[in-house]
């Protein structure tokens, strides 16, 4: 019982740091947003707002 709950809670450690180390590194410095203004079919103002990422991985 005791190595079973060694195992979990090793486990549940490992990945409570790995969420936490990825939440840290993405800082998104690389990241920008693009903004188009249209008009469409109707005669309405459309804004669409795009995410740009150069990073490979965008967690």
């Amino acid at each position: 019982m005791n190595k079973i709950t060694l195992i979990f809670g090793s486990i549940f450690t490992l990945a409570v740091s790995v969420l936490f180390f990825i939440n840290l590194s993405n800082d998104h410095k690389e990241c920008g947003k693009i903004v188009k203004n249209h008009i469409d079919a109707s005669g309405n103002k459309v804004e669409v707002v795009e995410h740009i990422c150069k990073e490979n991985y965008s967690f």
